[in-house]
């Protein structure tokens, strides 16, 4: 049972906890509990089934992904999955992932948006992977495509399973959401280019050009900024006259990140040569890394969840399963974060 879980849960080390937007952007659910006041048992047990379907549909598609990769894997000499088991067994297990999501979103079912919004999910990310659509072979719009299915449309059903209904806050966090998902896949998109160039993969970089895309890259991650900022001020705005302690810790955090951010302007401004290279986040613990990952992943939950422990003790669940997923409780990895060496004297 353990070698099953560690195989096809646990596929790429552990990715569906890294790269599953739901995790990716936790913090929407946690704004949602605070907005809506509503800190029972009841919501938290509905976040909990909320992950483990996210958990599912997350691996069924980048399951259903290397199932139809295998041969290109092999020839990109990259690892799958599936690379020794039989074609009936992968698409047995890949079904049963499928069928998984189904029986856990059973009690979300009631709500129509919530229905329409897993079904699209799934045929999404189904046709993004399988002939004879295979939209990620097609260009600039499978790169739009697979931003809305793995990072959009989860989102959106957080908003549904939690009936969120603010417009605001929904259509800032959504924008938001889906330039993560652009700027995270362009730079999988850059990094392969020249496995996809030999074997003919036309990915949005192969089919446009690669200085092009290094320079919509470039600007989605400023934006990308900007409507990070947007999202913290947006949830401000909604909680100033309802939870003046969750308003204080919130501004506190923009505070630092709008610090941040002003001190990032000044260093692009002084970059001459690769500017993309010095503003990537996925190139090396910079202050770059800090405002898109760092922050959004770890430090905007954190700072939700001290509230919500406060409010609700058994919300600390989540909040040791970040201090354990990030390794908060060791010195050495605090010390070596971008923070970390501000303060901290480095040998």
């Amino acid at each position: 049972m353990w070698s099953f879980i560690q195989k096809y849960f646990g596929w790429r080390n552990w990715a569906v906890f890294f790269y599953n937007s739901i995790f990716e952007n936790m913090f929407v659910i946690f704004a949602i509990i605070v907005l809506q006041q509503k800190y029972g048992n009841m919501e938290l047990c509905k976040i909990l089934l909320f992950l483990l379907i996210s958990i599912f549909a997350t691996s069924y598609g980048y399951l259903i992904n290397d199932l139809a990769d295998r041969k290109l894997d092999r020839l990109h000499g990259k690892p799958n999955t599936f690379e020794k088991d039989t074609a009936i067994k992968s698409a047995s297990i890949v079904i049963s992932f499928l069928i998984g999501t189904l029986l856990l979103s059973f009690p979300f079912l009631s709500n129509i948006f919530f229905l329409v919004l897993i079904l699209l999910w799934i045929l999404l990310a189904t046709i993004y992977s399988l002939p004879p659509l295979r939209l990620k072979e097609k260009g600039m719009s499978g790169l739009v495509a697979a931003a809305i299915a793995q990072r959009l449309l989860p989102i959106w059903l957080a908003f549904a399973a939690f009936h969120y209904t603010a417009p605001a806050v929904i259509t800032i966090f959504s924008i938001y959401v889906l330039l993560r998902g652009l700027t995270s896949d362009l730079n999988h998109q850059l990094e392969d280019f020249a496995n996809d160039v030999r074997t003919s993969t036309n990915t949005a970089v192969v089919t446009t050009s690669k200085s092009k895309i290094k320079s919509i890259f470039a600007g989605l991650l400023r934006l990308e900024r900007v409507f990070l900022l947007l999202t913290i001020v947006i949830t401000l705005y909604e909680a100033r006259e309802t939870q003046r302690i969750f308003f204080n810790l919130l501004s506190l955090a923009g505070a630092l990140y709008c610090l941040l951010y002003i001190f990032s302007l000044f260093l692009e401004k002084r970059a001459h040569e690769d500017t993309l290279e010095a503003i990537n986040p996925y190139s090396a613990k910079s202050i770059f890394q800090f405002l898109h990952l760092v922050f959004p992943n770890m430090i905007l939950p954190v700072v939700i969840l001290g509230y919500l422990v406060s409010v609700n003790f058994n919300y600390l669940i989540f909040l040791l399963f970040y201090i354990f997923i990030y390794k908060l409780y060791d010195l050495h990895t605090i010390k070596s974060s971008y923070l970390g060496k501000l303060f901290f004297k480095t040998e």
